[in-house]
């Protein structure tokens, strides 16, 4: 028993090894690239949608300032829940999208983009809170992005306000209505793509959690959730519920967020894969979909007095 313990240790370490080996050549050769998004605000990068008479609720206009060859975008929350309308919400190499939030605080970036395109991170996003990116067209986290924030959502599915401010991503009391609906595109995290959510601040706090939601799924890159919970769900709409522990859902065995999706007659939707590295210590890892395909590392350690889960 003991020398099976040892040697699932060791293929595990040698595991996570091999996978940053892959993240760090994968992240230089991003770099190496040729970008075609262009920094900071404007048109093809970080473009607000003006079209709509209340495209920006909760929140001051975007400000932006340069040093050393790097742009920092700037958004200060002035509620708890703000909507962002944008046209384009493509995030340059050298580009740092902060958003000054508080902790419990959450903000929705719509992505209305009249030509159909994915939306694209290329650079950073930095919040203490909540950051939702919706483009029902796809979201792609390319080799150079780095997302540290207490929780991220990113989905190629739509949200309606009223579900947001009301229910934020949670169904409602009679679980019968989606939360997410009529995913369109991907969400697709390359090699050497960083998604990271805080660090509880004391061994008692629980961690953030990164939630993907699209027609299709892919992580080729690093997930990381200390003690909060991954969850990589493909289909055409999603009920979020909340987990274990919570109230109106008692039934639940999932740490987190419980994600169900469902298929329209026909859909092809519901591909989920990972190929990179998923870390969710003494946390929750899920992967949910039609057809789920786990080719990468995904690792939920156990500590004395909490599980981690996959």
């Amino acid at each position: 028993q003991l020398s099976r313990s040892i040697s699932t240790l060791n293929n595990s370490v040698a595991a996570i090894a091999a996978q940053q080996a892959a993240q760090a050549a994968g992240r230089q050769a991003a770099l190496g690239q040729v970008s075609t998004i262009p920094d900071g605000l404007g048109k093809g990068g970080l473009q607000v949608d003006n079209s709509l008479t209340q495209g920006w609720t909760n929140a001051k206009g975007p400000t932006q300032s340069q040093s050393g060859g790097k742009t920092t975008v700037t958004i200060e929350q002035t509620a708890d829940k703000a909507i962002l309308n944008w046209e384009t919400f493509n995030v340059g190499r050298n580009t740092t999208v902060d958003f000054q939030q508080q902790s419990n605080w959450a903000v929705l970036n719509r992505v209305n983009d009249p030509n159909a395109r994915p939306s694209e991170i290329q650079g950073q996003i930095n919040a203490p809170g909540t950051v939702m990116i919706m483009n029902r067209n796809g979201v792609i986290f390319s080799g150079s992005s780095q997302v540290n924030v207490r929780n991220l959502v990113a989905a190629a599915a739509t949200i309606t306000d009223d579900q947001f401010t009301q229910r934020g991503i949670y169904v409602d009391a009679n679980g019968t209505q989606p939360t997410f609906t009529d995913a369109a595109g991907k969400v697709e995290v390359q090699r050497g793509a960083l998604i990271q959510t805080h660090n509880p601040a004391t061994s008692t706090d629980a961690g953030g959690y990164a939630l993907l939601l699209g027609s299709e799924v892919e992580n080729a890159g690093s997930i990381i959730t200390a003690r909060g919970q991954a969850t990589l769900a493909a289909g055409d709409s999603f009920y979020i519920r909340k987990g274990v522990g919570t109230t109106g859902n008692d039934r639940s065995t999932t740490r987190g967020n419980e994600v169900a999706t469902s298929l329209k007659a026909g859909s092809t939707s519901g591909k989920v894969s990972n190929s990179g590295l998923i870390m969710a210590s003494t946390g929750d890892i899920t992967l949910t979909g039609h057809q789920v395909q786990q080719n990468g590392v995904a690792l939920a350690s156990t500590s004395v007095d909490t599980r981690g889960t996959i």
